[in-house]
């Protein structure tokens, strides 16, 4: 329809109806910048500039949940997870307890990866050896024991002394 509605009009009007195109974005888009609401309106009618972004987005969300139960060599949620223990076993001065609120999650995921069997042995190790280390520093509270339990239940992998954990900084 686009192609059909182009090539009737003279080429020597083009010119003209691009400037024209272009002043009335520009009101439109001063507009509707105004407010997310605003921009939502523009881009769902107006412009289809970030489409392919919109559905990368959606399509990194969905593969990030499925990897939550399907988890393969690697694990994101435990990775962050890790990390953010990591931070917090370095932190000075430290909290008795924390991560709290995520520990559990990061337990049942290195849990569920240890029984798929198929998560990298590196990062296994490395998450092995922080929880390790979280749990034995960690004050105790009603979640933390709950966590540790969970941990404790989990069969080793290996017996490497060599431990992946976070180092204080040595100035």
């Amino acid at each position: 329809m686009k192609k059909i509605i182009i090539a009737l009009i003279p080429k020597s009007l083009m010119p003209f109806l691009k400037r024209v195109k272009l002043m009335i974005d520009e009101v439109l888009m001063v507009f509707f910048a105004k407010s997310a609401l605003g921009a939502w309106f523009y881009y769902t009618f107006f412009s289809r500039q970030f489409d392919r972004e919109h559905k990368a987005v959606l399509a990194g969300r969905a593969q990030y949940k499925d990897s939550l139960t399907n988890i393969g060599v690697s694990s994101a949620l435990l990775r962050r997870n890790i990390h953010r223990l990591e931070k917090g076993l370095i932190m000075q001065p430290r909290r008795a307890i924390f991560a709290e609120d995520y520990i559990l999650e990061t337990v049942e995921n290195f849990s569920e990866s240890t029984h798929q069997g198929e998560l990298c042995k590196n990062e296994w190790k490395w998450a092995a050896d922080v929880l390790t280390e979280y749990f034995s520093i960690v004050g105790s509270s009603t979640i933390t024991l709950k966590a540790r339990e969970l941990f404790e239940a989990v069969e080793p992998l290996s017996s490497d002394t060599n431990k992946s954990i976070p180092y204080p900084y040595a100035s």
